[in-house]
C-alpha cells in the first residue's frame, strides 16, 4: 500500500516564519508550527492549538505525531523550496 506524503514547507510572510504541513498534491493545510512570544505553537485544522513547545524540532515532532494520528501511514518530506507571502 502506498504512503501518504506530508509535504513541510518553511513559508516566510510578512508576520515572521511559519512551517505548514500539506498532503501532497492538495493545498489544504492540515497543521502549522509557527513561532509567538519565544515558543512555537502548534496548530492542526479544526482542532486548533494543540500544544506549544520550546524548541522547533520537538513542535515539528508534535505535529507530525498529531498527523499520524489520523493519517497512519504518513511519510514527512520537507519542500526544498519556501514560500513567501508578500502583502499587495
Amino acid at each position: 500500500m502506498e504512503k501518504t506524503t506530508i509535504i513541510m514547507t518553511e513559508v516566510t510572510s510578512p508576520y515572521g516564519k511559519y512551517t505548514k504541513f500539506t498532503i501532497k498534491g492538495d493545498r489544504k493545510i492540515i497543521a502549522e508550527v509557527d513561532r509567538r512570544d519565544g515558543k512555537y505553537l502548534i496548530f492542526a485544522g479544526v482542532a486548533g492549538e494543540i500544544g506549544s513547545r520550546t524548541n522547533k524540532t520537538a513542535a515539528l515532532k508534535l505535529a507530525q505525531e498529531h498527523i499520524r494520528g489520523f493519517i497512519p501511514d504518513a511519510e514527512f518530506k520537507l519542500s526544498v523550496v519556501q514560500e513567501r507571502i508578500r502583502l499587495a
